[in-house]
């Protein structure tokens, strides 16, 4: 009997010596998981406060300026449709007739095809983060390359797989099979010590280094210019500001 109480209180102890074993395992995972949570959050704030410290420049009261700029392909799917659906309408209504719901055939289903071979080429326009002064501003301290870019990337284009794609191509940062830069966002505000206009640019290009973007602001500035000196504001290694700033008169403030 003495040895079966023996047994039995060996085994007692072997089950809380694993018991306490797999506690300590389950909280040093548990404690494993919090530190990644927490590191991955405090990641994720350090790149939305980086963000935020360019748009802090901006003037009070900005706002994200809507595109007027309609999307032809939604237009022509939309004109495909209604001729489609009509000519349907038409060809039962008039049991089997083909006399007037025929020419809607012939061009409605090319329309439509043509309309969603559009949506698939189509790139949509960037967000442009304004304000009452800087939209006010940019009509005479904005040089004509400012305004063309903003008129460039707040509308559809068609056929491009980014915005701005030629330019980071003719600037040399974008090599053959390597992804292009993103444009996430435009931003325009006008400085306030120098009271000078700035277009900025928030870039995401994961197959280039902000340092080599920032071996090429000389040729940025003979390229964008005249009268524009251009710097890097980082906020990751593949992610920052590239801001576009204004040389033009700025008495008029």
């Amino acid at each position: 009997m003495s040895s079966s109480f023996c047994s039995h209180s060996y085994a007692y102890v072997l089950f809380l010596k694993l018991s306490n074993n797999v506690g300590c395992v389950h909280r040093k995972l548990c404690f494993q998981k919090q530190s990644k949570a927490i590191a991955t959050f405090s990641h994720q704030l350090k790149v939305f406060l980086n963000i935020q410290s360019c748009m802090s420049q901006s003037q009070p009261k900005s706002y994200t300026l809507p595109t007027k700029a309609p999307s032809w392909a939604k237009l022509t799917i939309a004109l495909g449709s209604i001729i489609t659906i009509y000519s349907f309408y038409e060809y039962f209504s008039s049991g089997g007739g083909v006399s007037g719901s025929a020419l809607g055939f012939v061009y409605g289903l090319p329309i439509l095809l043509l309309g969603f071979a559009l949506q698939y080429a189509e790139l949509a326009p960037a967000t442009l983060e304004t304000s009452d002064e800087a939209r006010k501003k940019r009509e005479y301290l904005a040089t004509d390359v400012q305004k063309k870019l903003i008129s460039d990337v707040t509308r559809y284009r068609y056929g491009n797989q980014a915005h701005l794609e030629q330019v980071w191509k003719s600037l040399g940062l974008v090599s053959r099979g390597k992804a292009r830069p993103i444009l996430k966002q435009v931003l325009e505000r006008i400085d306030e010590t120098s009271y000078r206009y700035e277009l900025c640019l928030l870039l995401y290009s994961a197959d280039s280094q902000v340092s080599l973007w920032e071996q090429k602001l000389e040729r940025m500035n003979r390229f964008f210019g005249p009268n524009i000196v251009c710097r890097i504001q980082p906020i990751e290694e593949d992610q920052f500001w590239l801001v576009l700033e204004s040389l033009q008169d700025s008495l008029n403030k």
